[in-house]
C-alpha cells in the first residue's frame, strides 16, 4: 500500500467535501464501487492507484485547495445530481471540478454569489451560525414596507421559534409596485430572506444574493465562474476570527 492511503470513507469525504458520517451513508448505500466491484465498507483502506466511483461517476482527490466563485443564474437547483433531470449549479463548473462542496445553497429562483471549494472543514465553519458569516442580497418585494414595517424589520421577526434579525437592511429604489431593498443577515436560515419579508406580508419578487463573507461577483457574466484570488481565500480565513467577535 503506497504512502498515500485512506479509509474509504476518507476518501470519499475528501472528494465530495463531506462528513465522514454522510461518507458511510453512501457507502453503506452500496452506490461506491472501487476498482468496479461494488463495496459497502466504509473502513476498507485503498491508495490512489485504486478506481473509485459513485453513482458510476469516477472521484478522485484534487492535489490543493480550490476555491470557486459562481455567479448563479436563475433556474438552477443546488445539488449535485436530481432524478427530475432540472438543471444544476454542477453542470456550471467544468467537468474536473463537479464535486466540489457547494458553500450554502440558493434555491432555483435566487441568482448571484455561490462559492465552491474541496475545503470542506473551512466550508463547515463558513455555514456555522456561531461565526456569523454575513450574506447580503437585493431583494426586490411587492408592495410598500413603510416606516411602520421598517421599525418591524429592525426588530426581527419570529421564523421557526426565533427571531430572524437583518444586520443592515436598506431601501434601495421604489417601482411602481414595490421596492427593492438592500439587506445583511448573519446565519444563514432555509429560505431565509423570502420568509423574513413574507412575515412582514410582502411577497419576494426577486432575490439576488450581492456577497457571502465580503465575495463578491462583481462584473461577472450570469452562470460565469473563477477561481478566488489568494487574498479572497485569506480574506474568509481571516475573518472566521473577527466574525467571532461580532
Amino acid at each position: 500500500m503506497s504512502q498515500n492511503s485512506y479509509r474509504l470513507n476518507s476518501y470519499i469525504a475528501r472528494a465530495l467535501g463531506i462528513s465522514r458520517r454522510k461518507a458511510d451513508l453512501i457507502v453503506q448505500s452500496g452506490e461506491v464501487a472501487v476498482d468496479g466491484e461494488l463495496t459497502t465498507r466504509p473502513d476498507i483502506r485503498i491508495s490512489e492507484e485504486h478506481s473509485v466511483h459513485y453513482q458510476g461517476k469516477p472521484l478522485q482527490i484534487l492535489d490543493k485547495t480550490v476555491w470557486i466563485l459562481l455567479n448563479k443564474p436563475m433556474g438552477y437547483i443546488t445539488t449535485k445530481n436530481d432524478p427530475s433531470g432540472r438543471p444544476i449549479v454542477m453542470d456550471l463548473l467544468p467537468e474536473e471540478y463537479r464535486n466540489l462542496f457547494p458553500v450554502g445553497r440558493l434555491d432555483s429562483s435566487t441568482t448571484g454569489v455561490m462559492l465552491f471549494t474541496n475545503d470542506g472543514q473551512l466550508a463547515q465553519k463558513l455555514l456555522h451560525p456561531k461565526y456569523c458569516v454575513p450574506r447580503e442580497y437585493n431583494v426586490e418585494i411587492e408592495g410598500v414596507l413603510g416606516e411602520e414595517g421598517l421599525e418591524i424589520a429592525k426588530r426581527g421577526v419570529i421564523i421557526d421559534g426565533r427571531r430572524a434579525v437583518p444586520s443592515e437592511i436598506d431601501l434601495v429604489r421604489r417601482t411602481p409596485n414595490g421596492e427593492f431593498w438592500r439587506i445583511q443577515f448573519r446565519e444563514g436560515r432555509y429560505h431565509e430572506v423570502k420568509r423574513f419579508f413574507a412575515a412582514l406580508g410582502h411577497e419576494v419578487k426577486s432575490l439576488k444574493r450581492l456577497s457571502f463573507a465580503g465575495i463578491e461577483t462583481g462584473d461577472m457574466v450570469n452562470g460565469s465562474w473563477r477561481f478566488l484570488s489568494e487574498f479572497e481565500i485569506s480574506l474568509l480565513i481571516n475573518r472566521l476570527e473577527e466574525y467571532v467577535e461580532d
